[in-house]
Parts: structure tokens; C-alpha cells; sequence
């Protein structure tokens, strides 16, 4: 179906390793029940746990930062900020503006407050560095949303929208690294590869295009390229932070190519872009003390979540419709800590939790905390329990498994 190569939805699946029909997510907004009025979706809207709630129910810690629909920001054993902490286009565009659960624990919003970059704060000489633009242009992308109303299909805006949003949850992410203890899993969300490939796809290949403006092709040409160089960047920053034991995932959610056809004009700057569309074949890199080097082969959404536990040495769930990569392990590691059933325990021990806490607390009576685990005692909801209670699993003497160099890290 057409949505569901939606990024909302694809992320989700992403993330939960279930279709749309189940994890809830279908979109980029509906209309609730009982209202006219469309809303984005939320985390409360999506019906099964995140990666980061498996890992928070099995024991272990998480950091997330601008996932898409992390919005109220859920209690887990580490930090979630929000895809609601930087002003997006959508936001925009649906005349959001909260102030409330954009982060967990909600007093790192304060910390975190000086890192926003506003869209209209865009520098233009720093944004040289991807490509140029006239005067009329730079008028139209800081001043076409001026305004209420929303702003669709101008790749003007949304380059300014992403390029701040995608550079305020960079600089989130690198300063939670750097002031915390690296939590057992660390997740981020980098959206401008997409912004420039929907729109500035025509001014790097020009040739799949006619007529594409040489003063386009000559200022925006290094716009798409330039993107992937500046991601490139901030990911060898957030590695250089990491400890050894981490295995690193580079994910898309789906590829993207030339659409053939793009809209505006040097002339008409309205409609700017249209350029690029989604390919169905997206990226995954993956690298760390888990991972077979050289190891190639065909993943789907579905295997990205196993495949993260199992790197971690925590057991899957039965929600799961994908398994492990099984070709993407090494060998050692595999024989040492096979991917365990759903709803048992790991044999991996982990680190003691780490970064910015605050106890959670649960509304469900059926739910049971887990045991307490350094100075916090996290709890978790019923639905998001694994099939069996996991143990405490703080850090002891060595295994004979981490004496061998195949111990489960981070992610």
C-alpha cells in the first residue's frame, strides 16, 4: 500500500519489527475518533514496544534521540528526546507547538534547550557548504512560512527545516554522549538525507531530468552529496564517543532515486524540488566486535530490531515478524551467544545502566518492577514485558565468552 512507504510507518516497522495492521503507525497524521481535526501520530498511538522498550523491560538502558513518533517521550532507564524537541516542517505544517513531554526525564528539555536551532536562525554562509543561493531564493526559504499556514512541496523550507532540525538532534545526541555514560542502546534519527533527495535529486543527477537550470546544477549540485558527506561527519563523531565494545548500525529506511520530473523554475520558486522519490532498496551498515567483517547479504525492516538485540545478547520478542541476520554475525560471536527465544533470558551480562535517570513509575496494576539496578528501580507496563521476567544482569567477573573477545556489547 501506498503509506507504507511512509517514513512514519517505516521507522515504526523499523523499530517493532511489525507491519503497520499491528504496530499501529500508518501515517504521518489521522483523525482520532470523534474529531475532525487531523493529528500526528504519537507514541501513544503505536500498540506494541519500541526497541527501546524490549531493551528497557529486559534490563538494560536506552538513549534515543528524534525518532520519528517518540512524542509524549516514554519512561525508559536512560533518555528519550522526542522527535517534537526541534521545530520541523511538520510540526509546522500541523500548527504544533509543545511544550510538554518533549523529553525523558522532562527536566533534560532544560539542558537541552540551548542546542534547538530555531528554522529562521539558519546561517547562510554555514549552509555554503552545500550550496548557494540568491537573494529571491533565500527571501522565499526564510520567509515563504512566515505565517500559519502550512508550507507543501517547497524544497526551499524543508531544506531549512531539516538541515536545523536534522544539526539540533546531532548536537543533542554528541552532548548526551559526551556529558553521560553511554547507555546499552543509543538511537538517532538524522532526517536530511531525505529532505535533500525529495528535493534536490534533479540539480545531482541531471541527466535523468530535462532541462534542469545550469545556475541549479552549478549552486545546488553539491546539495545531495554534500548531505551524505555532513551525516558522514556527525556519525564519526558520535562513533569517536563510543566505547569498543559497541556495535554501530547505519540504517535507511528506504533508498531514493530519481522521480524523472521536478517542479519550479529560477524563475517560480514556489514548488521548488519534486526531484526525488523512494527506492525501494535502502542502506545498512554495520560494523563492531559482533559483526563478521565483510559480510554481505539482503535484510529486510523487519530483521533490523532482532538483529540490534542480538548484537546486545538480549533475547528477541514474539511480536518480532523478523529474525536475526544471521550472515551479519560473526561466527564467534553467534556460537557464543545464539539469539535466545523470545520470553527467555540471555545468557550476556551487561553494564550497570548509566546516563540521565529518573525511577519510572507505571499506572498498570499487573505490572511487576524489575530487580533494582543501581541507584533507580525501573518498572514496565504489562504489554511491554517480555514473555518470561528477566534477571538482573549487572556486571560481574569476566565470562568465559568475554575472556574469548566474543562478549555481547552495545548498540
Amino acid at each position: 500500500p501506498e503509506n507504507d512507504s511512509k517514513s512514519p510507518v517505516l521507522w515504526a516497522t523499523i523499530a517493532t519489527s511489525t507491519p503497520p495492521e499491528v504496530h499501529g503507525i500508518t501515517s504521518f497524521a489521522h483523525v482520532p475518533e470523534g474529531s475532525r481535526t487531523p493529528v500526528i501520530f504519537s507514541s501513544t498511538d503505536r500498540r506494541v514496544p519500541a526497541l527501546w522498550n524490549l531493551v528497557h523491560a529486559r534490563g538494560g538502558t536506552s538513549g534515543v534521540v528524534a525518532w520519528w513518533n517518540t512524542w509524549p517521550a516514554e519512561s525508559v532507564d536512560g533518555y528519550i528526546v522526542s522527535d517534537r524537541f526541534a521545530r520541523s516542517l511538520l510540526l509546522h505544517n500541523y500548527s504544533v507547538d509543545e511544550d510538554t513531554g518533549l523529553t525523558w526525564p522532562p527536566a533534560l528539555m532544560a539542558e537541552l534547550q540551548p542546542l534547538v536551532r530555531e528554522p529562521d536562525a539558519i546561517d547562510r554562509d554555514e549552509l555554503a557548504r552545500l550550496g548557494t543561493f540568491s537573494d529571491a531564493e533565500w527571501d522565499m526559504l526564510i520567509h515563504k512560512d512566515d505565517g500559519d499556514e502550512p508550507v507543501v512541496g517547497n524544497g526551499l523550507v524543508a531544506l531549512k527545516y531539516g538541515y536545523q532540525a536534522t544539526l539540533s538532534a546531532a548536537e543533542a545526541s554528541l552532548h548526551l554522549l559526551q556529558r553521560y555514560p553511554q547507555p546499552d542502546l543509543f538511537a538517532n534519527f538524522l532526517e536530511l538525507p531525505d529532505r535533500v533527495g525529495h528535493h534536490y535529486w534533479h540539480a545531482w543527477e541531471p541527466a535523468a531530468y530535462e532541462h534542469v537550470p545550469t545556475e541549479w546544477v552549478d549552486r545546488w549540485g553539491n546539495i545531495v552529496p554534500g548531505t551524505y558527506e555532513l551525516m558522514d561527519e556527525w556519525i564519526g563523531r558520535f562513533v569517536a564517543e563510543l566505547d569498543p565494545d559497541t556495535t554501530v548500525f547505519v540504517v535507511s529506511d528506504h533508498g531514493m532515486k530519481a522521480s524523472h520530473h521536478y517542479s519550479g523554475s529560477p524563475t517560480s520558486l514556489d514548488m521548488v524540488g519534486h526531484s526525488g522519490t523512494h527506492h525501494r532498496d535502502g542502506v545498512l551498515i554495520a560494523a563492531g566486535p559482533a559483526i563478521r567483517p565483510g559480510a554481505t547479504g539482503r535484510m529486510t525492516l523487519f530483521d533490523v530490531a532482532p538483529s540490534v538485540l542480538t548484537a546486545m545478547g538480549l533475547p528477541g520478542s514474539r511480536q518480532f515478524r523478523g529474525r536475526p541476520f544471521a550472515p551479519l554475525f560473526a561466527p564467534a560471536f553467534l556460537a557464543a551467544h545464539p539469539p535466545s527465544r523470545p520470553g527467555t533470558t540471555s545468557s550476556a551480562t551487561r553494564p550497570a545502566p548509566r546516563g540521565p535517570r529518573a525511577s519510572t513509575t507505571s499506572t498498570c496494576r499487573r505490572c511487576r518492577p524489575s530487580a533494582t539496578w543501581a541507584t533507580t528501580a525501573p518498572t514496565w507496563c504489562c504489554r511491554w514485558a517480555p514473555g518470561a521476567p528477566t534477571t538482573n544482569r549487572r556486571r560481574g567477573p569476566a565470562t568465559a565468552a568475554e575472556s574469548a573477545g566474543v562478549a555481547p556489547g552495545r548498540a
